[in-house]
């Protein structure tokens, strides 16, 4: 190759690169704006998103409210079978039936004691008259 023609190829080269760069620097442009153009997006939606967010926080905090409104009208009832204390359950029965509902558990609970009282005292009897057998054929081993 002569110096000319080597001068010509080089100058060729040099004019792609830059092309080259230049179609670089524009795809950066392009892609930048683009780029821009979805953080804006997405900065919107984030915008839209929040106050569904908060209001999603606000019934949380409202259920959270009433479960515990609940489990303060219950005061905690014992566990009877009849008595469903679920919050469904709960919600759906009005507070009249609520009070009747942990009135009869009450009742409940109060029979058993009593039944439990009355067995220990049957308990205590027998056990004094086991004793008084005992203490009887003592004596009468004795004679």
């Amino acid at each position: 190759m002569k110096k000319k023609d080597i001068a010509a190829f080089f100058a060729t080269s040099m004019k792609m690169l830059l092309q080259q760069k230049q179609q670089q620097k524009q795809q950066q442009k392009q892609h930048h704006q683009q780029q821009h153009q979805q953080q804006h997006q997405q900065q919107h939606q984030q915008e839209q998103q929040q106050p569904q967010q908060e209001q999603q926080q606000h019934q949380q905090e409202q259920q959270e409210q009433q479960q515990q409104q609940q489990q303060q009208q219950q005061g905690e009832a014992p566990d009877s079978k009849k008595i469903c204390c679920c919050c469904r359950c709960l919600q759906q029965m009005k507070k009249k039936d609520i009070a009747a509902s942990f009135a009869t558990s009450m009742k409940m609970l109060l029979q058993q004691k009593q039944q439990q009282k009355q067995q220990q005292k049957l308990l205590q009897q027998q056990q004094q008259q086991q004793q008084q057998q005992q203490q009887q054929q003592q004596q009468q081993q004795q004679q």
